[in-house]
């Protein structure tokens, strides 16, 4: 996937023989975090990305963009669950949000209170959301309950999945 500089995105499903693809063209305007749905996660089972655009958010696919209706941003991090039932969306002014991929439901909020912006925003598991600064670490679980971490040097987080062997 590739986002050019006027907002369009290409898509190239298949490395082995690359064919690109240009999706439905969203609006005009700063893009502030993008992010990628896998087509398993997807109604439409093609791929789509998240746009955040001005106060919003856009869901752009092969044939439609279509805005969200979200009053809540700029959101400057997205980040999909490993299910793909939810995405968490982080503001400049330093809120969390947990929504339903469908953008129906908030399910959490939690205010960082923080005065920088985080490095990174993603998911551990499918039950709770890792918001990581330099030298700190916020772990929101269901319904908004979070943990602090601090630390003396550099965070580095790395999203990963559990999949146990049963």
């Amino acid at each position: 996937m590739a986002l050019l500089s006027n907002n369009h995105l290409i898509s190239v499903s298949r490395y082995e023989e690359p064919r690109p693809k240009l999706l439905a063209v969203p609006p005009d305007g700063v893009v502030h975090s993008w992010t990628i749905v896998p087509p398993a996660y997807t109604l439409s089972r093609s791929v789509e990305v998240l746009l955040a655009i001005g106060e919003t958010i856009y869901v752009v696919d092969a044939t439609e963009s279509e805005d969200r209706m979200l009053d809540i941003g700029p959101f400057i991090h997205i980040s999909v669950s490993p299910n793909g039932k939810f995405a968490a969306l982080y503001t400049e002014s330093g809120k969390a949000y947990v929504i339903t991929s469908d953008f129906q439901n908030r399910l959490s909020e939690h205010d960082s209170r923080a005065k920088t912006l985080p490095v990174d925003l993603l998911w551990c598991g499918n039950d709770a959301v890792v918001i990581a600064w330099e030298d700190e670490v916020h772990l929101i679980g269901p319904k908004g309950s979070a943990a602090k971490f601090f630390y003396d040097g550099r965070v580095h987080a790395i999203a990963g999945i559990y999949n146990p062997v049963l």
